[in-house]
């Protein structure tokens, strides 16, 4: 399965080699066409305990959001504040299917 960026959620299940924006088209030009205001975040399927996944800004480079593996083989779940992303990239992921809700 590959990454799903135009669908909610928003699925992920591979580095992305491309931000959020570019990917969907939008020119640098335009500025924040399509924030993403993330109230949860689901990782289906982690491996092993210790596992993570990592999501940047890409401009700032700083971690929106980085996510660790507490229990093997069990869905993990974090509850976000909603605050708007202006763009995203994963940067890691180790295992499973990480899913973006809004």
């Amino acid at each position: 399965m590959s990454n799903i960026l135009n669908a909610r959620p928003i699925t992920l299940t591979a580095v992305m080699t491309q931000d959020y924006q570019t990917a969907l088209g939008i020119p640098a030009g335009y500025g924040n066409r399509m924030p993403v205001c993330p109230t949860m975040i689901v990782w289906h399927n982690p491996t092993t305990g210790g596992d993570s996944f990592t999501i940047v800004d890409p401009v700032t480079g700083n971690v929106l959001f980085q996510g660790v593996c507490s229990v093997a083989k069990q869905q993990q779940s974090f509850v976000l504040s909603g605050k708007p992303w202006t763009n995203f990239k994963l940067t890691a992921i180790s295992s499973g299917t990480v899913q973006i809700y809004e």
